[in-house]
C-alpha cells in the first residue's frame, strides 16, 4: 500500500516554509539567548529532515511498520466519522473502552492491534486530531509528531544547560544531533512521543527541584508528562523514578551548608528512600501486572524468544525458559544485557544500513567508555560520577533501563528503538564525565 503521494511533498514544502518563517522570527525575538541562536534552528530542521527520512525508510526500504498502522487507523476514524464531529471528539478524548465497539466496527483486522490498548491508541488519538488539519497527509502528520517531540527535547536541552553550564556542545550531541536519537525519535510513532515526553519530564523536574523556576507550571508539566509516559511506555517512568528519587535525595543532602545537618539528615533520607522504595514496589505489583516480580521474568523470557524468531537481526544472550524460574535467575544475564543495549550490534553484526549506523554509534560509546576507564584508572572516573547526584541518576537509570531492555529484546531492530528514551542521558553521562576527567587531569598537571 502506498502512503506517500505527490501532494504529500507539496504540503511538506509548504509546512517547511511556514516553520522556517516562524523560526526566523522566533530566533530574532530571542537574539540575546545564545542557545537559541546557535542550536534551535539547526536542531529543528535536522528533526524535520529526520522525520522525512523516517517516513521514506519505512515506506520505500522497510516496507511497513507500526507507523503506518497508527496512520491507517486514524485515517479510518476520520473517514468514518466525517460530519460527526461529536463522535470524533469522543474517540479522541474519551477512554478507549467507551468507544471500543465503534472502533472495532470501522477498523480492518490489521488495525485491531492499535485499539487493544491505550498504549497503542494514544498515537492514534493524536494522529486523528492532526489529520483534521493536514489533509490526511501521512508525511505532514509525521513532521508534526516530530515537532511535538522536538518541543520536549528542546526543553530538556535548555534545562540541562543550566545544570551543566559551558557544556552546550556535549548536550547538543546528546539531545539534538546524535543520529539514532534524531532518526528513531522522529516521525509518526510511539518512540518520538516517548522521547519528547521523557525530556520534558526531566526538564520540569529540574525546574521544580533544582533551579526552582515557575514551580507551579512545571509541577503541572511533571504530572502531564508522567501520565503520558505511563500510557505510552510505562516502563520508562517506572525505571526512572527510583534513580531520580535517589539523585534528588543526594542533591538535597549535598546542598545543606552545615556538616552537622548533612550528618543528621543522611539516615533520615535513607530511611525515607527505603520506605518510598517499598511502597513503590507494592504500587507496581498492584497496578502494573506485567512488571510485577511474579510476571516480569515470564514476560522477559517470552518476549526474548519471540523476538529471536525474527530472522536477520536476532541475537542470543543464552536465556532459556527451562533455566529461568524467577527474576533472580536472570541476574547472571543482566551485565550482558546492559552491554548489548549500550554497545551492540558490533560492526560485524550489522546487516543493513540502519543496523550499521547503530553499530557505529555503539562502537563510539565503547571507545569513550574504554578511554574513561583507562584514563581515569577506574577510580577517578567513578569518583567524578559519584560526586554529582545527576550523573548518579543517569548511571542508575541507564543501568536498570538498558539491562531490562536488553533482557527482553533479543532483536537488534527492536533494541535500537526500545533503548531510545535512555540514550540522551547515557550520552550525557559518558561525555560530561569524559570532559570533567580531562579537566581534572589538567588541573593536576598544573599543580
Amino acid at each position: 500500500m502506498q502512503y506517500i503521494f505527490w501532494y504529500d511533498w507539496v504540503l511538506t514544502f509548504l509546512l517547511i516554509g511556514v516553520v522556517g518563517i516562524w523560526t526566523h522570527y522566533f530566533v530574532q525575538k530571542h537574539a540575546e539567548q545564545s542557545l537559541i541562536q546557535q542550536y534551535f534552528r539547526k536542531g529543528l530542521f535536522i528533526k524535520i529532515l529526520a522525520s522525512i527520512a523516517f517516513a521514506c525508510y519505512h515506506a520505500y526500504i522497510y516496507g511497513g511498520g507500526d507507523t503506518f498502522g497508527y496512520y491507517t487507523m486514524a485515517k479510518d476514524i476520520v473517514q468514518h466519522s466525517k460530519n460527526h464531529y461529536g463522535q470524533l471528539l469522543n474517540i479522541v478524548f474519551q477512554p478507549l473502552e467507551w468507544n471500543y465497539d465503534y472502533l472495532n466496527s470501522i477498523g480492518s483486522g490489521q488495525d485491531d492491534l492499535y485499539i487493544r490498548s491505550e498504549s497503542n491508541f494514544f498515537q492514534v488519538r493524536l494522529a486523528t486530531l492532526l489529520l483534521l488539519f493536514t489533509f490526511k497527509s501521512y508525511l505532514v502528520t509525521g513532521i508534526l509528531f516530530s515537532l511535538i517531540s522536538y518541543w520536549g527535547i528542546w526543553k530538556g536541552f535548555i534545562a540541562f544547560d543550566k545544570i551543566f553550564p559551558g557544556q552546550q556542545n556535549l548536550l547538543a550531541i546528546s539531545f539534538l544531533f546524535f543520529p539514532t536519537v534524531v532518526f528513531w525519535g522522529s516521525g509518526l510513532g510511539k518512540d518520538s512521543l516517548a522521547l519528547g515526553a521523557i525530556c520534558a519530564f526531566m526538564a520540569a523536574v529540574i525546574s521544580v527541584f533544582i533551579t526552582k523556576e515557575k514551580r507551579g507550571r512545571n509541577a503541572l508539566l511533571i504530572l502531564l508528562m508522567g501520565c503520558a509516559l505511563l500510557i505510552i511506555k510505562s516502563y520508562i517512568i517506572l525505571a526512572l523514578i527510583p534513580a531520580l528519587s535517589i539523585s534528588l535525595a543526594l542533591l538535597y543532602i549535598k546542598n545543606r551548608k552545615r556538616t552537622i545537618s548533612k550528618i543528621l539528615l543522611t539516615p533520615v533520607v535513607l530511611l525515607a528512600l527505603y520506605l518510598a522504595g517499598f511502597f513503590f514496589v507494592e504500587y507496581v505489583n498492584r497496578n502494573f501486572e506485567d512488571f510485577s516480580a511474579e510476571n516480569l521474568a515470564d514476560r522477559i523470557v517470552t518476549s526474548n524468544l519471540n523476538l529471536q524468531a525474527e530472522a536477520g537481526s536476532a541475537f542470543d544472550l543464552g536465556i532459556r525458559p527451562e533455566n529461568i524460574g524467577g527474576l533472580s535467575d536472570l541476574a547472571a544475564f543482566f551485565p550482558k544485557a546492559v552491554v548489548a543495549s549500550c554497545f551492540r550490534p558490533w560492526i560485524w553484526e550489522a546487516k543493513n544500513p540502519a543496523m550499521l549506523l547503530s553499530a557505529m554509534e555503539g562502537f563510539f560509546l565503547l571507545l569513550v567508555g574504554i578511554v574513561l576507564l583507562i584514563k581515569g584508572k577506574i577510580f577517578k572516573t567513578f569518583r567524578i560520577i559519584f560526586s554529582d547526584p545527576l550523573l548518579i541518576c543517569f548511571l542508575l537509570y541507564g543501568f536498570v533501563f538498558l539491562g531490562l531492555v536488553g533482557l527482553s529484546t533479543s532483536n537488534f531492530g527492536t533494541l535500537v528503538r526500545y533503548k531510545l528514551p535512555c540514550m540522551p542521558f547515557v550520552l550525557m553521562l559518558f561525555l560530561i564525565t569524559y570532559k570533567r576527567l580531562g579537566k581534572n587531569q589538567r588541573h593536576e598537571q598544573l599543580d
